[in-house]
């Protein structure tokens, strides 16, 4: 009887000792981080990052080095949620895809802020790509038709999205 005894408050210090550990993540770097924030991706440790308008003129036609951005989503995906899209404070717009397609993001994310973890750069995007994201965003087909020119692009592949 007494070795069960022995048994049963062995047991009851190791559950309380694995109710009790701290697996939560370090974000003091991070003033804006919360504790009810979601990740998705890769997870990584936030730490000095760029708003979107301090990314902007870092962005050539060559992959950056891995950079971390925060700013406010001000549009996602319809259809998967498989990109999103921040902008400048005079609304030129940055469009996020994630790495290797690995993770969607929620479709009514827009207008909240996200701290991301990537590499950004510019490149020509073609009338028929224009048109497939406005396909996605479920667009008019007035908008969609109106594109008939290829832009130039700014983009960010994120391999990780944290929701402040």
């Amino acid at each position: 009887m007494i070795k069960y005894a022995y048994l049963l408050i062995l047991f009851t210090a190791l559950i309380a000792a694995a109710c009790s550990s701290d697996t939560s993540a370090d974000y003091s770097a991070a003033p804006e981080a919360t504790e009810t924030e979601t990740v998705f991706g890769a997870p990584f440790t936030p730490a000095a990052y760029l708003t979107a308008d301090e990314l902007l003129p870092l962005i050539t036609d060559e992959e950056s080095e891995l950079m971390q951005v925060s700013a406010e989503v001000t549009e996602v995906c319809q259809t998967k949620g498989c990109w999103l899209v921040m902008q400048t404070s005079d609304g030129q717009p940055i469009r996020v895809t994630f790495k290797d397609y690995a993770y969607f993001v929620p479709k009514d994310l827009a207008g909240q802020r996200v701290l991301m973890e990537g590499v950004s750069w510019k490149e020509i995007t073609s009338v028929a790509h224009q048109q497939h994201y406005l396909e996605d965003a479920y667009a008019s087909e007035e908008e969609i038709a109106a594109i008939t020119e290829p832009k130039t692009g700014y983009y960010f592949e994120a391999t990780g999205v944290v929701i402040l």
